[in-house]
């Protein structure tokens, strides 16, 4: 699941419209599909607006995992139109990650390529794992050192795990405090 919110601003009177599409494979290697999602599946904005912003939220539910573009289009009062589009992948490979004391654990949903790394102020300190994993709970303890074997000092740190297989690469963070 994801908790996608899409903000966008018309600047003039006009007509909007937001879009999701997915971009899939067709029967050749090369052949791209574009595949239009239902407004009876995902509510989206459209019709005249005033300037301002506007905002959606969608939370992916109903939504086949893969690559999307969310495209907005608008169309101003003299009929000058304008589109913007920003690509997203839906993929809900790396289920959850949990830390108790030192303990890491990353919950897979399918195998891939996993990596937890320990950082701080966006700095990575350690890698604590990097490999192919398989579906289910995969769990690695910090020692409390850092890359070179410096133990590190007390406070918090974010560990980040991420997954990349054929759906795309998820990420997620949590917190570990070295006491």
């Amino acid at each position: 699941m994801v908790d996608e919110e899409q903000c966008h601003r018309l600047v003039a009177l006009g007509q909007l419209a937001d879009d999701l599409e997915r971009v899939g494979r067709g029967s050749g290697a090369d052949d791209a599909v574009v595949v239009r999602v239902p407004r009876a599946q995902v509510a989206l904005d459209s019709g005249a607006r005033n300037p301002g912003t506007y905002t959606f939220k969608w939370n992916g539910a109903g939504a086949a995992e893969g690559r999307w573009t969310f495209r907005v289009t608008a169309r101003d009062d003299l009929g000058r139109s304008s589109a913007v589009e920003r690509p997203f992948s839906l993929n809900s490979t790396l289920q959850g990650l949990s830390v108790s004391g030192s303990k890491v654990t990353a919950q897979l949903a399918r195998p891939a390529s996993l990596t937890i790394r320990l950082e701080r102020s966006g700095t990575v300190l350690r890698t604590l794992l990097k490999s192919q994993e398989n579906a289910g709970p995969t769990s690695v303890t910090w020692d409390g050192r850092l890359d070179g074997g410096l133990r590190a000092s007390r406070g918090s740190y974010v560990v980040r795990a991420v997954a990349t297989n054929q759906v795309g690469t998820a990420e997620l963070t949590a917190t570990i405090r070295r006491r």
